[in-house]
């Protein structure tokens, strides 16, 4: 079976469309940075540009390595929840064509597919009863952690 996201998920995704996407170096340094990710359901992956995309760590990572996560995340604090997708894919840049764009052709994108996803707090709370987090992964039953 491929890598979907169910509704909820997609939800959530929209109301919070800045991500946190993690790249690496080929030596294996990491960066995180704040990043405005779109899915293109129809596609299957995240799109993520910006002004001057060329210039940044992540594009360069991208080029050298492709493995990266984006992180989509929420906290409330009265009640207190957390909520939050992670995927994991490769991720590569592309160019802005008819099928791959944001808006604007001819510019770089990154565009992470995505293999494998964790979920917490989407459609029952992130702890239980005992205070232990409880995360999905890649659609299954909720884990401790």
């Amino acid at each position: 079976m491929g890598f979907e996201l169910t509704d909820v998920e997609l939800a959530f995704i929209k109301e919070q469309p800045i991500g946190r996407l993690a790249t690496a170096s080929p030596s294996g340094a990491p960066d995180v940075a704040s990043a405005l990710a779109i899915y293109r359901r129809s596609l299957g992956v995240f799109l993520l540009g910006g002004q001057g995309i060329e210039r940044t760590r992540r594009y360069h990572n991208a080029r050298r390595n492709p493995q990266a996560s984006l992180v989509f995340d929420a906290i409330s604090w009265e009640p207190y929840e957390l909520r939050g997708v992670k995927v994991a894919g490769s991720i590569g840049v592309h160019v802005a064509d008819d099928e791959i764009n944001l808006g604007t052709m001819g510019v770089s994108l990154l565009v992470l597919r995505p293999e494998r996803k964790w979920t917490w707090g989407l459609e029952e709370p992130a702890f239980d009863e005992q205070g232990v987090f409880r995360l999905h992964v890649d659609g299954g039953d909720a884990r401790p952690v």
